[in-house]
């Protein structure tokens, strides 16, 4: 007797002897167990006379092997076993890798422990079996089915496969949450569902369905499956001792579980009764991360600071920095920074100047996904080319065309069985951007700029499976953006000249359709997002002319509306002038 340590071998229990064993948490047992439960017959024991061999030189009667396992505490069942009595919060492993099937054997069941089982609804001597004669006393129990994979794949809705046989069936064997109802009462040592959870886009649930031993319709060959045939043998106690045993107990029950059916499609992931799994919810927020990457809306002022600050220079070079931390409420938190290099070519005319250029861009992101153990990232490649017009008259306008290339990935963990789970695709952007705007100044060079702005972008679709085998889609998106703002400042003329302003901006998307599908054995989701809202932003910036060859500028803003949340926008750079 030990509350902590690791121990394997097998308890064996006769002639009245008692084994006590208590199991602290981090405590594991590797071995089998057995208390010679029916060697308090005569009959029984000449009949199996020459079965034990070495183990028990003279055999006179049972034992008793009382098992009390603490929550933390595991077993590893190497063989059919036999306890009299399992108390406590522990786990219980069937799942040998020797045999297809374990048999335990429980004389009375208390406390709320989890058992892991491999289950076969077409190979029933493969199926792990779990015999209780006295369940009466235990509250409520967990069902794990370990083989998921493979009872997903073969089981439809209404299809059943038998885990145990309970003589005195009553008490629970119950998943957390789960409601759906079982006719009779007292009839509950396996409570009322279970699920299979984290298996792919859908927790999956299954009925627990009591059938009364005498008027189960099993036919013969699956009552000789599931107990090993007709005879004892070393992993299954066969039908002639099932109907010896558990037969004539007071209320005896063959307990299933069975596929119960579910929404089709799941349309909404916030609604708990669809059951999305944190696999699900990450396929959707890493979509509708990539789509917040993919059209992420640029001004001219963020790009080069204040243009007219030329310097009379033909061409430059810039480069700029900007980092985007972008809350969703309840979904995700993007965190991007990305860098743009960029050449630039002016052009004098009567009434104003043009300014052609390109640009390259790369942007690196992390996503962290709300209420999950994971995270996603993003790599964005982008070439850019645009064309500015300033006119003397304080009017400008600036249009872009821009081509992207995302590369999405996410990395999560089960919360229910650890697994790591990973996904991830590319796409592409095309984007076009118009930009107008006019600048009205008084004589002490305090300025109003009304700005308007029309983005329209596509972006790709694709199709990826994640490591559960999980195929997704992602369809194309058309987006339309645009822009209202106003930039209100003041221009410092002196040696080093000097721009600084606030500016406000109302944004809304009028496309945007986002679909995502995604189907396993788990199920299907059908998920779309319009992502026609509107969203503001405050901010504020500054350009300062650092020398005749230098022009620095910077803004910071932050962006409030349509589920944004603590979200702000920094961007900074310089321009370099020569010629």
């Amino acid at each position: 007797r030990s509350n902590q340590f690791n121990y394997s071998g097998d308890a064996i229990s006769v002639n009245k002897g008692v084994i006590n064993l208590t199991f602290g948490k981090g405590t594991q047992w590797v071995g089998r167990a057995d208390d010679f439960k029916d060697a308090d017959s005569e009959d029984w024991r000449q009949a199996h006379k020459g079965e034990f061999g070495d183990v028990v030189s003279d055999l006179l009667s049972s034992g008793q092997i009382n098992v009390s396992m603490s929550e933390g505490a595991y077993w590893n069942v190497t063989g059919q076993s036999w306890v009299s009595k399992l108390d406590g919060q522990g786990t219980i492993d069937l799942r040998g890798s020797d045999t297809g099937g374990y048999a335990l054997h429980i004389g009375e069941v208390t406390g709320s422990n989890t058992f892991l089982v491999n289950l076969d609804k077409d190979n029933k001597a493969q199926s792990d079996m779990i015999y209780v004669y006295n369940g009466s006393g235990a509250d409520e129990q967990n069902v794990v089915i370990s083989n998921r994979d493979e009872v997903l794949s073969s089981m439809e809705v209404g299809d059943r496969v038998r885990f145990a046989t309970v003589a005195n069936a009553s008490g629970g064997f119950v998943s957390e949450g789960m409601d759906t109802e079982v006719k009779g009462d007292g009839v509950k040592t396996f409570g009322k569902s279970t699920q299979i959870r984290d298996a792919g886009v859908k927790n999956v649930n299954f009925k627990v369905v009591y059938e009364p031993y005498h008027s189960d319709q099993s036919s013969e060959a699956d009552n000789l499956g599931y107990n090993g045939g007709e005879e004892f043998n070393d992993v299954k106690p066969g039908n002639d001792y099932v109907e010896a045993i558990y037969s004539e107990g007071e209320n005896p029950y063959n307990v299933y579980i069975e596929r119960a059916e579910d929404i089709a499609d799941v349309t909404d992931p916030d609604d708990p009764s669809q059951n999305v799994t944190d696999a699900g919810r990450t396929i959707i927020d890493m979509s509708r991360a990539n789509y917040a990457n993919a059209v992420q809306m640029d001004t001219l002022n963020k790009r080069q600071g204040e243009m007219r600050y030329s310097q009379g220079r033909e061409d430059g070079l810039w480069v700029r920095i900007r980092h985007d931390d972008i809350g969703k409420k309840s979904s995700f938190r993007l965190d991007n920074t990305m860098i743009e290099v960029g050449v630039d070519s002016r052009y004098v005319k009567d009434n104003g100047e043009f300014h052609t250029g390109v640009a390259l861009d790369y942007m690196n992101g992390d996503t962290d996904y709300h209420h999950i153990s994971g995270s996603g990232d993003l790599d964005r490649y982008g070439a850019w080319m645009y064309l500015t017009w300033l006119g003397n008259e304080g009017d400008y306008s600036d249009l872009v065309l821009k081509f992207g290339h995302l590369e999405s990935d996410f990395k999560i963990w089960a919360p229910t069985t650890g697994e790591r789970i990973r996904g991830d695709y590319d796409n592409d952007v095309f984007l076009v951007s118009y930009e107008q705007g006019k600048k009205f100044q008084n004589e002490e060079k305090w300025f109003i700029e009304p700005q308007a702005q029309l983005q329209y972008a596509y972006v790709t679709s694709d199709e990826y499976q994640t490591s559960q085998g999980t195929e997704v889609r992602l369809d194309g998106i058309h987006s339309l953006i645009g822009r209202v703002g106003l930039r209100i400042g003041k221009d410092v003329t002196r040696d080093n000249p000097l721009t600084f302003y606030a500016r406000g901006d109302v944004m809304h998307e009028f496309m945007g359709d986002q679909d995502i599908k995604a189907k396993d054995n788990t199920g299907a989701m059908r998920i779309r997002y319009d992502n026609d809202d509107t969203w503001y932003s405050a901010g504020a910036g500054m350009t300062y002319v650092r020398d005749e060859n230098t022009v620095m500028y910077f803004e910071a803003e932050k962006v409030f509306g349509a589920s944004n949340t603590s979200s702000y926008i920094i961007s900074g750079g310089a321009r370099f002038l020569f010629n």
